[in-house]
């Protein structure tokens, strides 16, 4: 991914000092190193657009555009400037979806999660200061997710608390057995036909 990132940067200074030709090339690449390694993200691939929108208004009309694009500080990765580089843009949007999804999910149900998921998600991809507070939940969701993983990794929580469901529930069958299926069989023999 660092050879996207620089790509990308170089297109951004290659657009800022004006050189239409070499940023529009410059996009072009970074756009399409992104979509080979992008693997789907949804954050990725519109960036990977961006760039390769911007190179080719750079090819069809570069005197009348300004010399630097909007949202250009954040090479290949993220959105707006606010945007970090690398896996925390990934983070933060998985962390932004996550948390619509659940707080859809609590309010309407299972149709809520996915209304929420992608409330959340498209929240996320603007440019404005509520996608900078979307951004900015996702990743405090996401941290804290990765807060209660790392708990819950060296607390053996959830290993514990399933050992302990089993436990329950195999004594619940034997309780059962040994006192309410004696019961019916004993039911069953007193009934006439």
């Amino acid at each position: 991914m660092s050879s996207v990132v620089q790509l990308a940067t170089q297109a951004v200074q290659a657009d800022s000092a004006g050189d239409a030709e070499r940023a529009a090339g410059l996009y072009a690449q970074a756009a399409s190193a992104i979509e080979a390694s992008g693997g789907g993200d949804a954050a990725l691939l519109a960036k990977a657009r961006e760039y390769r929108e911007r190179g080719l208004a750079l090819r069809g009309s570069a005197a009348s555009l300004p010399s630097v694009p909007p949202r250009a500080a954040a090479p290949a990765t993220g959105r707006g400037a606010a945007a970090e580089p690398g896996a925390g843009a990934a983070k933060g949007m998985a962390g932004t979806v996550a948390a619509g999804a659940l707080v859809g999910g609590a309010l309407l149900g299972p149709l809520g999660l996915l209304a929420g998921a992608g409330a959340m998600g498209a929240a996320a991809m603007r440019d404005d200061n509520i996608g900078a507070t979307a951004r900015k939940a996702g990743t405090a969701t996401a941290d804290a997710g990765s807060a209660i993983s790392s708990f819950n990794e060296e607390h053996q929580i959830t290993s514990r608390v399933g050992a302990a469901a089993s436990s329950g529930l195999t004594q619940a069958r034997q309780i059962d057995e040994k006192y309410v299926g004696k019961r019916y069989s004993m039911h069953a023999l007193d009934c006439p036909p």
